[in-house]
């Protein structure tokens, strides 16, 4: 892990504690969208490419969507939802 990959998981964390001691678990997540200003290198899981290993499983299976509808849950910024919409799923 390099020293930008700590930093962004330390402020992850330091974050999610901070809410948490404010009795919200869940509200660190919008507040490390807004303080990443639309800069995905502050965003720890924002890989900007599908999961390789939901990307493998795919293309060992031969998945296609052929229309029907996907849903990603905690799909970060949508990379696996991305995916799934070229492999001809509807997502939103």
């Amino acid at each position: 892990m390099d020293d930008l990959e700590f930093d962004k998981r330390a402020r992850t964390r330091e974050l999610a504690a901070e809410f948490i001691e404010r009795g919200d678990p869940l509200g660190w997540f919008d507040a490390l969208y807004k303080e990443s200003g639309g800069d995905t290198e502050k965003i720890p899981w924002a890989d900007m490419k599908p999961n390789r290993f939901f990307e493998k499983w795919a293309e060992s299976t031969g998945l296609k969507g052929d229309g029907r509808t996907a849903l990603v849950v905690g799909c970060g910024l949508g990379d696996d939802a991305k995916f799934l919409h070229d492999l001809g799923f509807k997502v939103t």
